[in-house]
């Protein structure tokens, strides 16, 4: 899940939505539970929030 938040932080990815995290790490990505492992994460995100 560190990853996701790695990521989510990152500037290539911008703060993505749920869905658009999804769909990208999906693609280079098998995590197991990861539509629930991205809601998580991005629930806690002040700046996704504001």
């Amino acid at each position: 899940s560190s990853l996701i938040q790695e990521l989510h932080e990152s500037t290539e990815y911008g703060h993505a939505g749920i869905e658009e995290m999804v769909r990208r790490l999906s693609k280079v990505f098998a995590i197991p539970r990861m539509r629930t492992k991205v809601q998580e994460i991005l629930g806690n995100c002040l700046a996704s929030t504001i």
